[in-house]
């Protein structure tokens, strides 16, 4: 089998991806109905009460994610003591975690609802944070279809359950209980499946057990806790930078069109994980292909993005959401070039972790946290909120340029294959989009992704491996589909990888 790790790279992707398809899909149906029926004014409130708790996630999450899917990746037969010892410090940080965000919500928030908000949301951080211990353990186990179903009937449930609750004349602390229920109800059956399915379900009191893995993990916390604030302060302080809550509002709703395209990346870093361990551990060198193939990548999902949300923009976004968030309309095509930075940034830490250098991603993750906690007033001040977007991918950029900076050094990328070939691409793309906009803004889109594409194929963006890799999976695929039946197991149990 000659691919056989990108195989399971793309079988644990696919049901991530469809996972996040299903989240993708709900929540924007959530935030088309949110935003119209609440209005900019409450929009922005709602939006800063989910940004304020999801910023106190990373010390909830405290990088166990990555201790545990690294650890049962290499080995499975010790999955039992490290699930137990990460269950540990996921309710010990987790209680930390709740305390922090109601107390300091209550201090800092500017008017008296927000708080009330937030002490209801915070039910749902205790939630996420032992849901989401249970979905690391489905992706160290590569049976990430579990979580696929997990978002396609919890997801679904939440946006009907908020559908009806708006329709019947529900406020926004109605909105934010049913959030808060609805991941109670996820994070217990997410429990039970893996206690029934997976590893049995206790914890290790004792702290000589369970102080080495929070040593391991405090580098990945430190990560998570940068990466948190570099997506959750852009709406978190251009609230409390500017006295507009319209405009705070149109601002939220362009960053939530970011974060809902930046699914694909997310997800297939979580699955390369387990892979990309096993890799280094054999040094076969595919970890790299992973990481320089996502890296030219990101250039040429990101472009497209951005050239689509300038071009459609300002059309969709008023139909979508009403007039009254025309401006965010104006903002979304600048908002979208961020998912360049973002999943770039993305491409290189599974990599570096995997073969044990811990403390690069933390270093660019908290450069990257310190910018956008400086550039935020300093551009907002300048430039409003265009201000606000350029420091938030600024911001982005920071841990991308020290992962890349510190792969360059040690000879594992070169600068002109994953950062001049796609750049050439996209500049090709972006110099045909501004020279037809003025005549039309969808002529200039289709010619922009074209003069992308044929630039990329002159430019071989994507190498010839790496689509021989794809060919190969492909050809796999149509092979073992006449040899599967629908009920034929669970894909994505057993190391298929050759590990």
């Amino acid at each position: 089998m000659p691919y056989p790790g990108l195989r399971s790279i793309a079988r644990n992707t696919a049901f991530l991806t469809v996972a996040r398809a299903v989240n993708v899909g709900t929540r924007t149906v959530y935030v088309i109905l949110v935003a119209r029926l609440l209005g900019p004014e409450l929009y922005a409130m709602l939006a800063y009460s989910q940004a304020w708790y999801l910023a106190f996630m990373p010390i909830a999450i405290f990088g166990l994610g990555g201790v545990m899917v690294r650890s049962i990746g290499l080995d499975r037969t010790q999955a039992p003591e490290i699930a137990a010892r990460a269950l540990t410090v996921r309710l010990l940080s987790t209680t930390v975690a709740a305390i922090a965000c109601v107390v300091l919500g209550w201090v800092l928030a500017r008017d008296p609802q927000t708080p009330v908000l937030i002490s209801v949301l915070v039910f749902a951080l205790v939630a996420r944070g032992v849901t989401q211990w249970a979905q690391h353990l489905f992706t160290a186990f590569e049976v990430s279809h579990h979580s696929m179903r997990q978002e396609l009937v919890f997801r679904v449930t939440e946006v009907s359950i908020a559908i009806a609750v708006l329709l019947a004349g529900g406020d926004i602390i109605f909105l934010v209980a049913t959030h808060a229920a609805v991941w109670w109800v996820q994070a217990i059956r997410a429990l039970l499946i893996v206690h029934r399915r997976l590893v049995p379900l206790r914890v290790a009191w004792s702290p000589s057990r369970w102080l080495p893995m929070v040593v391991q993990a405090f580098p990945f916390f430190m990560g998570l806790l940068g990466m948190g604030w570099q997506n959750q302060a852009p709406v978190v302080m251009f609230r409390n930078l500017s006295a507009d809550d319209v405009l705070v509002g149109q601002f939220a709703l362009a960053m939530q069109a970011l974060f809902i395209s930046a699914a694909l990346p997310e997800a297939l870093a979580a699955a390369a994980l387990p892979v990309l361990a096993r890799s280094a551990q054999r040094a076969d060198g595919k970890d790299l292909t992973y990481a320089r193939g996502l890296l030219r990548l990101s250039f040429l999902l990101g472009a497209g993005a951005g050239l689509c949300g300038m071009a459609f923009g300002p059309w969709l976004f008023p139909v979508l959401f009403g007039p009254r968030f025309e401006t965010a309309g104006h903002l979304v095509g600048l908002t979208l070039w961020c998912l360049i930075p973002m999943m770039a940034r993305t491409a290189l830490p599974a990599v570096i972790v995997a073969r044990g250098h811990f403390y690069v991603a933390m270093f660019g993750s908290l450069a990257g946290a310190a910018a956008v906690t400086v550039l935020m007033p300093v551009l907002v001040d300048a430039l409003g909120a265009p201000g606000a977007v350029l420091a938030a991918g600024l911001a982005m950029t920071v841990p991308a340029v020290v992962t890349i900076a510190f792969a360059v050094a040690k000879g594992w990328i070169t600068i002109y294959a994953v950062l001049v070939r796609p750049v050439g691409a996209v500049a090709a793309g972006l110099a045909a989009y501004l020279f037809l906009q003025p005549l039309s803004p969808w002529l200039a889109l289709a010619v922009a992704l074209v003069a992308m594409g044929l630039a990329s194929i002159a430019l071989q963006v994507i190498t010839k491996e790496e689509r021989g890799g794809l060919r190969a999976l492909y050809a796999e695929y149509r092979a073992n589909r006449g040899r599967r039946n629908g009920g034929g197991g669970d894909a994505g149990d057993g190391g298929l990888d050759g590990g």
